[in-house]
């Protein structure tokens, strides 16, 4: 069985990221291990930080950051295969079932940090309009959790569409 999807808008749906959990057990370190990406990570971020960590995934990622001190972390994911995955095999993080791109009032404000590993390029996936109303629904929540002058930490391939939709979001004042 493949593990990839059969159209790149599969990327933003609940089915296909169940599918990928059941049949990958093994973490998957989109972009890259922690080791490569800690440099980069961790200068945007204090280890007092509360940190929310977008389409947590099967990744190492969170326990990597724990052990170095960062223990005010909650991961989420929108696929519950992967949330009960997580949750029993580090039971010192917390990890819930969410779908980032829904309100959720009892995390406004809660957030210094909003670190995303490639879910904003599975969330828009390509340049369609779909895709860039998911990107926008995505950083009206992004917004929303953060406290003021929280920051939001991406890592992503940063295709034309997802540079587009961060310069759309971004764009100076």
């Amino acid at each position: 069985m493949s593990l990839l999807p059969k159209v790149s808008a599969d990327f933003s749906q609940c089915s296909y990221w169940d599918s990928f959990f059941t049949n990958r057990k093994r973490e998957f370190e989109w972009y890259g291990d922690f080791a490569t990406l800690r440099p980069w990570i961790t200068s945007y971020m204090r280890p007092s930080s509360s940190v929310l960590v977008v389409g947590a995934g099967n990744s190492n990622l969170s326990n990597d950051l724990y052990n170095l001190g960062y223990q005010n972390l909650l991961n989420v994911d929108i696929s519950e295969v992967v949330v009960r995955q997580m949750s029993k095999k580090f039971q010192h993080l917390k990890y819930v079932q969410m779908d980032i791109l829904q309100p959720h009032p009892e995390l406004k404000s809660n957030f210094d940090v909003v670190l995303d590993k490639g879910t904003l390029d599975a969330l828009v996936s390509d340049d369609s309009q779909e895709s860039r109303e998911r990107g926008k629904q995505y950083f009206t929540q992004v917004d929303n959790v953060l406290k003021p002058l929280g920051r939001y930490v991406l890592v992503s391939l940063l295709e034309p569409y997802i540079l587009q939709i961060l310069t759309e979001t971004f764009e100076p004042m």
